[in-house]
């Protein structure tokens, strides 16, 4: 799930956000957002926030971040909660998210759903619960689905117990490309999440009111966001901050981009063929993913010096494409392809 990156407790809270359906459409889907396995590890590069804007939302939407300024990493991996000190706090957690500012997040995580368990500061000193679980992604998600939750947190900070409830919507509100500063990602969704918290001091009755406002793109080819962009206000603190996806590592195995010159391609008919510059002797491996998620596996049948050929059992319809290329377990390009009738 998406992390925060400083140690407020209000800032953590931002994209662990909770839904329950209210509307679905047949446009776009991403089937896997958040769903991440025991092993998975993430590189985050934090950017300047100043300036940066989410953008519109709408059908086809070019969102251009090709400018953003870099400040530094934040790697996440997915352990059990087991072997972390605080596993034995969160018992309904089959997960945890290990993040290098030493913060954790406690889910519990099933095929069609993530819910927050707990959260965890190990340098702040703060330590949340969730008696009523916040969902923060649901699978499938498509464009213009809309979800809402109710959910519950208990926690001290600066020595001050605290309870809360709070309400969360969250809406597919457009789909398109993403260009970030070192890859262009198609056949992207963008999730815009909005959420309501009351806090209260126990045994003062003081209240503090925070709204939130969190972005994040996500695409079939990955399980983790490929951009954030946050928001957090009250009457105390105000923060934004945005990062974008580095580096997904599946189950351990490297999983390097390797970038270069644009990839190209067609289909016509059961056959794909991409152009490009490419080693004849290397064990390329072709994904091609149609705008509502489904994912067609293609038959690699040649490879050439700049173009390679491959096949697929059945005739693909016309519609939008989104071609992935790797190589073993390195990520070599992806390109939009349209096909005709």
């Amino acid at each position: 799930m998406t992390q925060p990156f400083t140690t407020n407790p209000f800032k953590q809270l931002l994209l662990l956000l909770g839904f329950a359906p209210l509307f679905a459409s047949a446009q776009l889907t991403v089937n896997h957002a958040e769903d991440f396995s025991i092993g998975d590890s993430l590189t985050f590069r934090n950017c300047a926030a100043t300036g940066v804007q989410p953008g519109v939302s709408g059908a086809a939407v070019n969102w251009d971040f090709s400018s953003l300024t870099g400040a530094g990493t934040l790697t996440e991996k997915i352990v059990l909660p087991s072997s972390t000190f605080y596993g034995s706090q969160f018992p309904a957690a089959n997960q945890a998210e290990k993040y290098s500012d030493h913060t954790y997040v406690f889910a519990d995580k099933s095929p069609t759903e993530s819910n927050l368990v707990g959260y965890v500061d190990s340098v702040g000193g703060l330590l949340i619960h969730y008696p009523n679980t916040a969902l923060f992604m649901k699978r499938p998600f498509a464009y213009n689905d809309v979800y809402t939750d109710t959910f519950t947190t208990s926690f001290s900070f600066s020595g001050f117990p605290l309870h809360g409830v709070g309400i969360a919507t969250t809406q597919a509100d457009g789909y398109g490309t993403l260009v970030l500063p070192d890859a262009t990602y198609t056949n992207v969704l963008r999730v815009k999440q909005q959420r309501l918290e009351v806090d209260t001091v126990v045994g003062t009755g003081n209240i503090v009111n925070t709204n939130s406002y969190t972005y994040v793109w996500f695409d079939n080819a990955h399980h983790s966001a490929l951009l954030k962009i946050d928001s957090v206000y009250n009457p105390n603190y105000q923060s934004k901050s945005v990062s974008y996806l580095l580096d997904e590592t599946p189950n351990g195995v490297a999983e390097t981009r390797v970038l270069g010159a644009p990839l190209h391609a067609s289909i016509d008919g059961r056959a794909v063929t991409v152009f490009g510059s490419f080693e004849s002797d290397a064990p390329y491996a072709l994904v091609v993913y149609a705008a509502n998620g489904d994912a067609f596996d293609a038959r690699m049948d040649n490879v050439a010096a700049n173009r390679l050929s491959a096949s697929f059992g059945r005739t693909l319809p016309a519609g939008v494409y989104q071609v992935v290329l790797t190589q073993g377990t390195r990520r070599i390009g992806t390109t939009k392809v349209i096909k005709a009738e």
